[in-house]
């Protein structure tokens, strides 16, 4: 558990960042298709005490399961949005893939979803010199859903999700007095002579700082 106490030592230990590997925002589909003994309550109280704390948090997710149903799929995707935009949650979502021998294989290949997508042929494969990604592809289609489907689920939820953690950014340059009057970089070792501290920052300078925290290296900076 995801405990105010827990975070606050991660925190003094010199954490910057924590990944939560959630898969799935419907409870009976965590119970019974993934098979992963979470709560989601419990995982929404975690990721809040995280950004009492100021620690960078991001959520893995996964949609098109085999056996889960458009409902179940957007009640992660509802979830995914509460957990942006409350609390600046990284969203990382992904679509189930299929990989023979595993246990998930095994039920859509009972389940008779299993769908094999021919390879297309790709200059850029040839030009980098790998042609082995040229090759079928196992997805997931079922009467609920179809591939192309979640592929354009992923897609939307990825933008906005990053409009989420850019509205974040703007909201703490304006509202919060201390974010961005000290950024601090730190080392693994926290030597205070190390660390870099600007006071005072133009808007252009503010909003470079805003796209380098939220776009490239997040783990670098420790919000203050």
């Amino acid at each position: 558990e995801m405990t105010d106490n827990i975070i606050r030592k991660c925190v003094d230990s010199g954490c910057v960042s924590l990944q939560v590997g959630v898969e799935s925002g419907d409870q009976w589909v965590l119970d019974n298709i993934v098979k992963k003994n979470l709560d989601l309550k419990k995982v929404a109280e975690g990721i809040k005490n995280c950004s009492r704390q100021r620690l960078d948090v991001g959520a893995f997710f996964i949609i098109g399961f085999p056996g889960e149903t458009k409902r179940q799929i957007f009640n992660t995707i509802k979830i995914m949005f509460k957990l942006n935009l409350l609390y600046a949650c990284r969203i990382h979502l992904h679509f189930a893939g299929l990989e023979k021998g595993t246990e998930l294989f095994n039920i859509a290949e009972k389940m008779g979803v299993i769908r094999i997508i021919k390879p297309k042929w790709s200059v850029f494969y040839l030009l980098i010199g790998k042609p082995a990604e040229i090759k079928e592809k196992l997805v997931i289609e079922t009467p609920e859903f179809t591939h192309n489907y979640v592929n354009r689920l992923q897609t939307i939820v990825s933008l906005i999700t990053f409009l989420g953690l850019m509205l974040h950014s703007f909201l703490n340059m304006f509202l919060t007095r201390k974010i961005f009057r000290k950024i601090v970089f730190l080392n693994s070792n926290l030597d205070k002579k190390k660390n870099v501290i600007c006071k005072k920052i133009s808007f252009q300078k503010m909003f470079k700082l805003t796209m380098f925290r939220y776009m490239v290296f997040p783990n670098m900076i420790k919000r203050v």
